[in-house]
């Protein structure tokens, strides 16, 4: 988990924001200045992990590097997010971290309301607000300006967003950092299993808020909610991964598989239900596969 450390001068806040980043030279300057315009934040400063891009990325981010916003590139060549996300929480100096993603922008308060409801025992989830891509229409499965606001119901399943939380460092090491075999959608939540599993717990933070980008291509959507089931059977055999057991079970996928197929004739009409029908059926067959071949 560690990696080579470019690093401007810059003080030891106790924040430390970490933007894993793979390519993102395009979107990355609009997440670091929505967090350089963050309102009664505490001192935080950024670090950049440049995940092996081919473009970009490092030089744009340290670009960004000012007086109201101190910016750091960490270099982890091995691809993979949360191989990324390892590393620059590795270099952090600060003992509460913050994700976000290098192609969504912070609201104002995102640094403050986050940071605020991190503690020994808690971490703090964020919710997103749907936006469309600029000159693009919304993912018909999504609304603009729709909330994501993520539930801590019981029992526990996690839904935390990987792009919008917090955290202690210190949980992250008592539960041993992120799975770095995981790399796909879905791929933080084995790791807040783990933590909730070890007795921490989640707190939602409704005034934490990020513009969200939805894919608006629709097979780019399709082959996500594939790619989403193929990941759910890889972490289901990791340690976090005991509440994915039971459905990602080729028995329990199959009489899933079955019962979607059956309510054809309920989605067929409309073309929001014909998409979500769809959706689901490529998750589904994305367990399957997962499951039998890994």
């Amino acid at each position: 988990m560690h990696g080579k450390t470019e690093t401007p001068d810059a003080g030891k806040p106790d924040v430390t924001v970490v933007i894993p980043a793979l390519d993102a030279s395009s979107t990355l300057a609009v997440q670091l200045l929505a967090l350089a315009r963050q309102v009664d934040a505490p001192p935080f400063s950024v670090i950049v992990v440049d995940n092996g891009s081919q473009d970009a990325t490092a030089a744009v981010a340290l670009s960004c590097n000012s007086d109201q916003l101190s910016v750091s590139v960490v270099h982890e060549p091995n691809r993979g997010i949360n191989r990324a996300r390892n590393a620059g929480i590795e270099a952090a100096s600060g003992s509460t971290i913050l994700l976000c993603d290098a192609d969504d922008r912070v609201g104002d308060a995102w640094v403050r309301e986050l940071a605020a409801n991190v503690s020994d025992h808690t971490w703090a989830v964020g919710c997103a607000l749907v936006v469309p891509r600029p000159g693009q229409p919304i993912e018909p499965l999504w609304r603009h300006g729709q909330l994501i606001r993520p539930d801590c119901k019981e029992p526990y399943f996690d839904n935390t967003l990987g792009g919008s939380c917090g955290f202690s460092k210190a949980m992250w090491r008592h539960i041993g950092g992120f799975n770095p075999q995981l790399n796909g959608p879905g791929d933080e939540h084995e790791f807040f299993m783990r933590a909730h599993g070890s007795g921490y717990r989640p707190v939602v933070v409704d005034a934490a808020v990020i513009e969200y980008v939805r894919p608006s291509e629709r097979h780019i959507w399709l082959r996500l909610q594939y790619t989403k089931g193929v990941h759910n059977s890889i972490a289901a055999r990791a340690e976090g991964g005991t509440a994915l057991r039971l459905i990602c079970r080729p028995a329990t996928v199959i009489r899933l598989m079955l019962r979607t197929v059956l309510s054809t004739p309920r989605y067929i009409r409309n073309s929001e239900d014909r998409w979500r029908w769809l959706g689901r059926l490529n998750m589904l067959t994305g367990r399957l596969v997962g499951w039998i071949r890994y």
